[in-house]
């Protein structure tokens, strides 16, 4: 390898040499220098991969001095102190534009290594300090391409000790991602618009933004890992700073959402004039993107063949489009539920901490991958705790108790006539020690890590706002007990009011809205056991619950089609879904209800179709059995994307009643008679709370697989 080096070296020398004698005419020059720096440019794409492939075998100090034999190559193709070897001194701007592109990548590498593997932190600041010199030549400090730059600079900072500068980068990179990203997604900007276009681009005869390959190379860029939010509440929490720590937790949580809204899908949002607004802006950007191309066709035209006066036109005309396609995504972000969906606005804790009634406790919980963090709020004050846990092991715990709680497990259970009457009471079989002490246990530990350091603010609340953020969506909270191994259970659903929000921007939400009443009133739309379902007790379940609601409308079987739903529902205060719904973690956007199909559609009520419904008196939906495929790459964010699509059809904060897994259907059946009877005079939180208390306490349905899945999500009033 050392050899290679000399060699490339000494042939580096030679072309440089031979280079310096070229002469001839105007013509041959330009061609010679179109020659030189293809030449240079494969010599340095030719070290680039050296050293990739002496880094992978091992060999970092030899693959350093690689990468840096290759800066010295490029360098000659960006520095004005040598022939004029540049790619601008030659027309190609796009060309030198992904030079000095590559120049920050070796930089970042060199500086990866210092880091990972040598060890100098101090090297490293340096290295990547000279990647963002380079591209501070001609990209904006706010360009994306410096997120992670600026994110690495933290983390050297960070691991010196030097705190401050660690805040100050880390705060730099998260900034740039989420301001670039909501750019893309709510103007169509392409990551060109980040560059000066009057020196590069429009030098080049590009378009400017709105490209295919700019939205790409763009999005690419979007892709920092959520580690930058780790880091910074980490460090936050250290600095004891739980104000921004928890401003960072929401804003995480926000990011990570919005990832799901594909500006290129074509989901409409909302209703009413923000439908309208969107699909102008739609029709817009397509004009945009015609008449941007029809000039550049103009542009690349041979002089002889190129119309001055349309090339004015179409100036014009794309100059007069563009402002009007601004205006009008100016317009969708001002509506609140575009916001809430897109921008990375978060509620502060000090807003939150104004705005929360006596006896409203919020709890949201961050898992990172070195520990459990905390968040306590009410009106009085807020704290934060760490919790000595990693990411995994409570990954793994949740993963534990939803096992032995689901329906895999428990068919077993029921095939051993050991599920129905369950019995918690310890004894010494070994039932109990390989089935119901696990269990317990399981709970218990659950309790101590995400209960205990705050429960004492906890049980002595009016309601408990839970919420999570990644696999803390799938915990079974209302079966988290306080108890010795060989105490009688006492589940949280016993000792407190709670229900769950996606967001603490659901807050604000709630907050700017007019309250609705607590409970349902008499009209309720009752969907039971669509044909394919296969749900028969779901039939008996809005039979019962409708004879304590006179005014409402049953929909079975064949009739429970979407056509018929949608119809209904919007004079309706209620709407209950007795059957499945699939939720996809893959595709939150194809989450979807399953209803009876018809020769127009499939029976699949999707996320995407029920976000553009108009549901102005809707308080509630219940999805009463779900199937669900849940956890994946971004845990939580079917949860959190079902909630926006009822939100924006309910023009409100949603009300959701949802299942953690699928659930049995005689004792569904149980459950949402009690909770709609308790509905009538209780909030719906209590009201579930109620309908959980009955099942404990039933023997027959006692074990938490029957009443732990139910969740309330949104309001709880």
């Amino acid at each position: 390898m050392q050899m290679k080096l000399f060699v490339l070296r000494g042939m580096l020398t030679i072309f440089f040499l031979f280079s310096l004698g070229l002469s001839g005419t105007e013509s041959d020059e330009s061609q010679a220098m179109f020659i030189q720096a293809d030449s240079l440019r494969v010599t340095a794409d030719s070290l680039n991969a050296l050293g990739d492939s002496l880094f992978k075998a091992g060999e970092v100090l030899e693959g350093i001095k690689a990468y840096n034999l290759e800066l010295e190559v490029r360098k000659q193709l960006v520095s004005d102190s040598l022939p004029p070897l540049k790619y601008e001194s030659i027309g190609d701007y796009v060309a030198a534009l992904e030079n000095r592109l590559k120049v920050m990548d070796v930089f970042t590498k060199v500086g990866a290594a210092y880091s990972s593997i040598v060890g100098d932190y101090k090297l490293a600041i340096q290295s990547y300090k000279e990647s963002l010199k380079e591209g501070f030549i001609w990209l904006s400090p706010e360009s994306p391409y410096f997120s992670e730059a600026y994110y690495n600079l933290g983390l050297m900072y960070r691991k010196e000790g030097e705190n401050d500068s660690a805040l100050a980068y880390l705060r730099m990179s998260i900034d740039n991602i989420e301001r670039s990203f909501s750019e893309i997604l709510t103007q169509g900007r392409s990551i060109t618009q980040a560059l000066n276009p009057e020196e590069i681009l429009s030098l080049a005869g590009k378009p400017l933004g709105y490209t295919e390959e700019g939205f790409s190379l763009a999005m690419r860029q979007m892709k920092e890992p959520m580690s930058a939010y780790e880091q910074i509440i980490s460090l936050l929490v250290e600095m004891k700073n739980p104000e921004e720590a928890f401003e960072y937790l929401e804003r995480a949580k926000m990011k990570f959402f919005k990832e799901s809204w594909d500006s290129e899908d074509s989901l409409s949002l909302g209703h009413g004039d923000l439908m309208e607004k969107t699909e102008q802006s739609k029709e817009l950007e397509k004009e945009v993107k015609d008449l941007e191309q029809k000039l550049a066709d103009e542009k690349t035209k041979p002089d002889s063949l190129r119309d001055t006066s349309n090339m004015e036109n179409l100036s014009t005309s794309l100059a007069n489009t563009k402002a009007e396609y601004f205006k009008v995504t100016s317009e969708i972000q001002a509506d609140p539920d575009y916001a809430f969906a897109v921008k990375v606005d978060p509620v502060q804790l000090g807003t939150i901490k104004q705005d929360l009634p006596p006896g409203q406790v919020l709890l949201m919980g961050y898992a990172s991958q070195e520990e459990l963090y905390l968040f306590m709020v009410c009106c009085d004050g807020y704290e934060v705790r760490s919790v000595p846990v990693i990411r995994d092991s409570l990954d793994s715990l949740i993963s534990k108790a939803r096992y032995l709680c689901g329906a895999e497990h428990v068919a077993e259970l029921y095939k051993k006539d050991r599920l129905l009457g369950w019995n918690w009471a310890q004894d010494t079989t070994a039932f109990y020690a390989e089935e119901v002490g696990v269990l317990k246990s399981t709970l218990a530990e659950l309790y101590r890590y995400l209960i205990e350091p705050v429960e004492q603010n906890l049980v002595s609340a009016q309601v408990v706002t839970i919420i999570p953020s990644g696999n803390l969506y799938y915990v079974p909270w209302g079966a988290l007990l306080d108890c010795d191994d060989g105490g009688e259970p006492l589940f949280l659903s016993e000792r407190c009011n709670w229900h769950v929000m996606t967001s603490a921007e659901l807050l604000r939400c709630i907050q700017r809205r007019d309250e609705k009443k607590a409970s349902v009133e008499r009209k309720v739309v009752l969907v039971g056991n669509p044909e394919g379902a296969n749900l028969p007790y779901a039939e008996t379940e809005v039979s019962a619950i409708s004879s304590a609601y006179p005014n409402s409308t049953i929909l079975t079987g064949t009739s429970a089609t979407e056509p018929k739903v949608v119809d209904m529902t919007p004079e309706s205060q209620a709407l209950h879904l007795a059957t499945h719904c699939v939720l996809n973690p893959r595709d939150p956007w194809d989450s979807y209800i399953q209803l009876a199909s018809t020769e127009e559609t499939d029976g699949h009520w999707t996320v995407a179709e029920i976000s553009g419904q108009s549901w102005q008196r809707m308080q509630l939906v219940t999805l009463s059995a779900c199937e669900t495929a849940l956890g994946g790459e971004r845990p939580g964010l079917e949860f959190e994307s079902m909630a926006k699509a009822f939100s924006l059809a309910m023009e409100g904060p949603p009300s959701i009643v949802a299942t953690l897994w699928p659930v049995a259907d005689e004792s569904t059946k149980e459950f949402m008679v009690t909770f709609y009877k308790e509905l009538k005079d209780n909030p719906k939180s209590e009201a579930l709370r109620r309908a959980q208390q009955k099942l404990i306490h039933s023997g027959w349905y006692s074990h938490p697989f029957f009443w732990a899945p139910f969740i309330l999500i949104g309001e709880w009033r």
